[in-house]
């Protein structure tokens, strides 16, 4: 029976919807903890990311890493090698030795670049987060480690 007992009915008969009621609130409330809990974490800053913003660094969002990466010469510290990232993401890698190799780059929904060649690291794919501080790019480990610091050309000027 549903709704508030009348004069003379027995509790018997609304104990039970009502526990069931209390219990669904319950479980409802545990599940939204948790998943608060987990969004928290997601959007929790590593400590090392604290000590980049701290000297000025900062990370660049999908929308910022497509603008700087896609259709752009990246080369570490303008020495070594020359990757062009065209606009969809194919890529071409040149060492200053003549040394060549082909890949794919993509951005995720959180502003990674990840990027797989044929050769290079054996075909192993690598995510990375991107950070700018005035006119330089650093490309950033999960870990922290900065994996490369980047200078970065629109285009493909060495016809790579």
């Amino acid at each position: 029976m549903r709704g508030n007992p009348k004069i003379g009915q027995s509790m018997r008969s609304w104990k039970k919807p009502f526990a069931h009621a209390v219990l669904a609130a319950m479980v409802f409330s545990a599940v939204g903890l948790a998943l608060g809990a987990a969004a928290e974490k997601t959007m929790a800053k590593e400590p090392w990311e604290a000590a980049f913003e701290k000297k000025g660094w900062v990370r660049l969002g999908e929308a910022e890493v497509r603008k700087v990466m896609l259709n752009a010469t990246l080369s570490p510290d303008g020495k070594g090698y020359q990757v062009y990232v065209a606009p969809d993401g194919a890529m071409i890698f040149r060492s200053f030795l003549g040394w060549t190799d082909k890949g794919k780059g993509e951005i995720t929904k959180n502003g990674l670049f990840c990027r797989q060649w044929v050769n290079v690291r054996s075909g192993k794919k690598l995510c990375t987060s991107i950070w700018k501080k005035g006119g330089t790019y650093m490309s950033v480990k999960a870990s922290g480690q900065v994996f490369r610091t980047l200078v970065i050309s629109r285009g493909n000027p060495a016809n790579l």
